[in-house]
């Protein structure tokens, strides 16, 4: 696939990907770093460059999570979500899914503000098509109510709960 490069490039990420859900961080990092060189040097010649930017861009900050570095997995995430609001608009749902990550790094930091308002933002978005986001709004809402416990806010919390059951 080296003459086909967006085929090889979302090969390469899904590969990294797997790896990554797998546990085998150290056999996803150069596959996922490959995967961002070919993006940005297809950019001129890629349609879909935006979105596949911000695709490669979560599986880093992903990737970033799961080896433990959590600046790191913040600062990728955020290049994602401002690349795909960029490419596909501020209410995209692939951005609402991108505030659900980025809500579990800011969760892991200890900053339950800002993963409070992500996962509101993120509720907000999926809340336009709740058929077809029911998975992503029940997974929002319930982190949502799992923060609002954390912070004290055991009411907040509860509706939060009561609202997944009724999704």
């Amino acid at each position: 696939f080296q003459d086909r490069p967006a085929i090889r490039a979302t090969l390469l990420q899904t590969l990294g990907d797997v790896y990554r859900s797998l546990g085998l961080v150290d056999l996803a990092a150069p596959l996922l770093q490959e995967t961002l060189t070919i993006r940005q040097q297809t950019a001129a010649t890629s349609p879909t460059h935006g979105q596949d930017l911000a695709s490669c861009l979560m599986s880093l900050g992903l990737l970033a999570l799961a080896k433990g570095d959590l600046e790191q997995a913040e600062t990728m995430i955020r290049r994602a979500l401002t690349t795909a609001e960029e490419a596909l608009g501020k209410d995209h749902v692939y951005v609402a899914h991108g505030l659900m990550n980025l809500a579990n790094v800011l969760r892991e930091r200890h900053e339950l503000d800002a993963a409070a308002a992500a996962l509101q933002r993120a509720r907000d978005i999926l809340r336009r098509d709740p058929i077809q986001s029911a998975p992503a709004l029940a997974a929002a809402t319930h982190n949502l109510g799992a923060v609002l416990f954390n912070q004290g806010d055991t009411g907040g919390a509860e509706a939060c709960f009561l609202e997944v059951l009724e999704l």
